[in-house]
């Protein structure tokens, strides 16, 4: 990638990602009074700038739709014609056992009362179960009637009267009659019903009268009861439509995109001062970006909804997974910079942007290890305790009483926890989109079971405690820096790879006396050096490391030449021209701090082993020289190591050499003859 394009690509994902969180906010001016019940009006007196209508409260409209609904009078249409069908059946009624005179006088009775039972109204069972009133109205083709529910029937309750009528009057068997079918001609018209009793619901006031303009809301110092609440929610509600009538959405657009251009160059600035590899690279900075965006519409979609809703979103994601590809340092700026774009976006006050700022500063320290699975559910169980705790907190400072809780909140402080479950298999999944490698596979690939250190444990055995030897001095170097110190120690593993193609080339493999250079020349010779860099190259990309992991192998020694062959076709052949690069590595030249470090590291490390009895001025010499060789070869030109950082590094590779071989400090001998006593 050119490096116009990478630049222009960096330049275009912060404009990107300026302009999206800003569609997110709202397009309206903030009401910037923070109040609740119990607590002090430190603000100026507050008068009304304009009238407002007062606000009644939830109860208040609720206990009133709630007896609309109960006291809701149903419609019923009436289906006419429905008991005719009925008296054809009685008429058609025989009675072998009844006598004539009787049956006629029966099925006289009988029409009489199914006459009089349709003239009050017959309802179905189920839709006699709805009535809550004791009144109805049923509407036929001409009139609405008004019905008493004492007077209504079901079939069961029109036959129950049928035949207590005959029981009365005459003397027969009441099986003889049997059960009469009675059809309902009253029908629950559900469409009327439904859409009657929501225009009344839709029509309950939700105002109780006028605040006037001039009058004050509340004064200074004032305790804010309820009926304040409820003045000053009204005032709240009429000056966010009133100045969003008055103010264009464009002012406030441009207010909101400064505001978060300020915000994001919190984080712009850390990595331009901190991480300039990441923000110099496109891709990790898409990745940093891309976190602030997600959690930016996630608040914006469900803000809307409820503070429930709003807890419920697992804003410490986020740094946990940074963390485990970068450093805590970085995890804690981004964290910051979500919470405080997202506190523009909700409406939630101040308790929300406190309660995440301490959620995620906890995180970031308790989320520094994230290799074992015991910890990280107990660092879960921890985040969970936090935001219940500073939430509980958050309520009783601002209503005064552990009553005012919403308690329905701690639920989604649940969830939130579950969906911190999340990161872990997010980390493997955003590896390789990204080009990242986390702590998790780096610690994995230190096992020493892995096919390629197994492979170096066998057939290079002095390489691997070497490659040790190295990771130590790296490791304590880089961790005084703090750099990546896990990335150096497992680089340390596998940057000699290479060498199990012929291992009996390198000292550290070698027994006494064996001498594989006999019969080579030294162009040869250091070939078969330079050789173990281009090899373990290969066998990282066939094994699939990480990238990471091969510019160690590509980068331990720079583009250094092999000196001893070097030197010694200087002497051998000293009027013999020929070409100095056969004696130098490939390269790339280190970039990184991390594998800055390591290249002195592993310098100082072969160069200290061949040392014997070293001391403590022997081991500072040591050091200085090989990190000045270094430097006026050109090795460190690329390198993101500070001078700073470098005076650091030097002096904790001095005491960790110190320390590997034992070297004490030289105590003065006492002076005899100052000592001498009378």
């Amino acid at each position: 990638m050119s490096k116009f394009l990478n630049e222009f690509l960096k330049y275009i994902i912060i404009a990107g990602t300026l302009l999206i969180i800003s569609l997110f906010c709202p397009k309206r001016e903030m009401f910037h009074y923070q109040y609740s019940k119990g607590a002090i009006w430190n603000y100026e007196t507050l008068r009304a700038p304009f009238n407002f209508p007062i606000l009644r409260t939830n109860a208040e409209i609720e206990n009133e739709k709630s007896n609309i609904r109960n006291n809701f009078i149903p419609r019923f249409r009436k289906s006419p014609g429905i008991g005719n069908e009925l008296i054809l059946y009685i008429d058609n009624l025989t009675f072998d056992s009844i006598a004539e005179a009787d049956l006629g006088k029966i099925k006289s009775l009988l029409k009489k009362e199914i006459t009089a039972i349709y003239s009050h109204g017959v309802l179905s069972n189920e839709d006699y179960q709805k009535i809550k009133t004791k009144d109805i109205l049923v509407t036929d083709s001409e009139r609405t009637v008004k019905k008493t529910f004492s007077d209504l029937y079901t079939p069961e309750k029109a036959n129950e009267r049928i035949k207590a009528r005959i029981s009365d009057n005459f003397s027969v068997q009441l099986s003889n009659i049997g059960f009469l079918n009675f059809i309902p001609d009253c029908i629950y018209d559900n469409e009327i019903n439904n859409r009657l009793l929501q225009e009344m619901i839709d029509n309950v006031a939700v105002n109780s009268g006028v605040f006037k303009k001039a009058d004050i809301i509340i004064s200074k110092g004032e305790v804010i009861t309820q009926s304040r609440i409820l003045l000053l929610d009204s005032f709240k509600e009429s000056f966010i439509q009133q100045v969003g009538n008055v103010n264009s959405q464009l002012q406030s657009y441009i207010a909101y995109f400064i505001l978060i251009f300020l915000i994001l160059a919190i984080i712009i600035l850390y990595l331009t001062r901190n991480k300039r590899e990441i923000f110099n690279n496109p891709v990790s900075l898409l990745f940093i970006m891309m976190w602030i965006i997600i959690f930016s519409y996630a608040i914006y979609f469900l803000d809307s909804h409820g503070e429930r809703f709003v807890y419920a979103i697992p804003f410490v994601i986020a740094p946990i997974v940074v963390i485990n590809f970068f450093d805590k340092n970085l995890a804690l700026a981004l964290h910051i910079v979500i919470i405080l774009i997202a506190s523009l976006i909700t409406k939630l006050g101040y308790e929300f942007t406190v309660l995440q700022l301490v959620v995620g500063i906890i995180a970031v320290m308790l989320f520094a290890e994230l290799r074992f699975w015991n910890k990280f559910f107990i660092n879960i169980t921890i985040i969970f305790v936090v935001y219940i705790a500073g939430f509980i907190s958050l309520s009783v400072i601002n209503y005064g009483s552990l009553s005012e809780v919403n308690w329905n909140v701690l639920v989604s402080f649940f969830f939130n926890a579950m969906l911190i479950l999340l990161a872990y298999p997010l980390i493997p999944l955003l590896e390789q989109p990204f080009g990242f490698v986390s702590k998790i596979t780096l610690t994995e690939l230190g096992d020493f079971n892995k096919p390629l250190l197994k492979e170096l444990s066998v057939k290079a055995p002095g390489t691997l405690q070497h490659s040790i030897q190295v990771g130590i001095l790296a490791e304590a170097a880089t961790e005084k820096i703090g750099g990546n110190t896990l990335l150096v120690k497992i680089g340390a593993l596998y940057h000699d790879i290479g060498k199990v193609y012929a291992p009996e080339y390198f000292i550290e493999n070698q027994r006494l006396g064996e001498d594989p250079y006999k019969g080579l020349d030294n162009f040869t010779s250091a070939l078969k050096i330079i050789d173990h860099v281009r090899i373990g190259e290969k066998m990282a990309i066939k094994n699939h490391l990480p990238k990471v992991l091969q510019r160690f192998i590509v980068t331990h020694h720079g583009t250094t030449r092999v000196e001893y062959f070097y030197i010694k076709q200087m002497n051998e052949f000293p009027d013999k021209p020929f070409d100095e690069s056969v004696f130098r590595y490939p390269g790339p030249k280190p970039y990184s701090k991390e594998e800055t470090i390591f290249m002195l590291s592993d310098s100082l490390e072969a160069t200290a082993k061949s040392m014997i009895k070293p001391t403590d001025k022997d081991i500072n010499d040591l050091v200085e020289k090989i990190t000045k060789g270094k430097i006026e070869g050109g090795q460190f030109d690329e390198s993101q190591l500070s001078f700073k950082e470098l005076i650091i590094v030097k002096q904790t590779l001095k005491e960790t050499l110190k320390n590997i071989h034992h070297v004490r400090i030289s105590y003065p001998e006492l002076n005899r003859e100052n000592n001498d006593t009378d």
